[in-house]
């Protein structure tokens, strides 16, 4: 039996020394293929060493960053004193058309050279932190910089569309799944517009506070895999900064646990799935 490639992707690398040690060891031990990285935090220089032996064999992309944390430039309208702000504002700025198109277009091309200076060359794909690439106008900002920065074909975008049917099959989270499938239709529609390649599906979306078990949170996202699914994960090692700057610490851990665990590898085996990178 042929297997369907999906792709799993640990999101937030360098959002600590323990989120992106964790994440190197999945990646080490071939549990994931793709990477997200964050280029906007502290830590991206001291951790993105780390990744330099990884370059050829997982995708390595940029989780382009809009919230909570600091712009790598000056951004007076949206980052006023030096920090973004919350999705929630920017949620709101967006769907009333507020944001600055040229102020988000100068801040993902920063982004985008702080990952090529460190690792040099350009990210394999682009999504966003907290799904803000799907938002009106950054999405736009986003094309744009895709088209003029990356050869046709070369760089992927991350997309939240799923089809209703298929959310509805898995029968967990199906109205926050649904709310963010609405929110990439958009974005899929532009992108595949411009030939920009997209991946076929998400999974992997919970609530992190969720009493449910990750493993069937998993087995729910993976039962029905596509080809070129996309699975976003969010593991890592607790350490005193991850505790202090983000809400998700917890949870980290546990999807680690279980993306290093047989049991992983007995559900990719039981839907005839394997993981691999988008291109290859």
């Amino acid at each position: 039996m042929t297997k369907k490639k999906i792709i799993i992707c640990a999101d937030d690398f360098a959002l600590t020394p323990g989120v992106s040690n964790g994440i190197c060891k999945l990646i080490s031990e071939s549990r994931i293929s793709a990477v997200s990285c964050m280029t906007a935090t502290n830590f991206w220089e001291s951790c993105c060493s780390k990744l330099t032996r990884f370059k050829n064999k997982i995708d390595i992309g940029l989780h382009f960053t809009l919230t909570r944390y600091a712009p790598l430039g000056r951004m007076p309208k949206l980052a006023p004193f030096g920090k973004f702000p919350s999705f929630e504002t920017i949620f709101k700025l967006a769907l009333r058309r507020q944001l600055d198109i040229d102020e988000i277009r100068s801040e993902l091309h920063r982004q985008v050279d702080a990952f090529e200076n460190e690792l040099g060359r350009l990210p394999d794909f682009i999504d966003g932190h907290e799904h803000v690439q799907q938002l009106p106008i950054i999405r736009d900002a986003l094309i744009d910089v895709v088209q003029k920065r990356f050869k046709t074909g070369t760089c992927w975008i991350r997309v939240a569309w799923t089809s209703p049917v298929e959310i509805f099959k898995r029968r967990y989270e199906i109205v926050r799944s649904i709310g963010f499938a609405l929110a990439g239709l958009k974005l899929r529609n532009k992108a595949i517009s411009y030939k920009i390649p997209v991946n076929n599906g998400l999974g992997g979306v919970y609530d992190f506070s969720s009493t449910e078990l990750y493993c069937n949170v998993m087995k729910k996202s993976l039962q029905h895999g596509s080809e070129r699914l996309l699975i976003i994960t969010h593991p890592g090692m607790i350490d005193p900064m991850l505790t202090e700057i983000d809400g998700v610490s917890t949870a980290r851990e546990w999807e680690m646990k279980y993306l290093l665990s047989d049991e992983f590898l007995k559900t990719l085996q039981e839907f005839g799935l394997k993981t691999g990178r988008f291109f290859k």
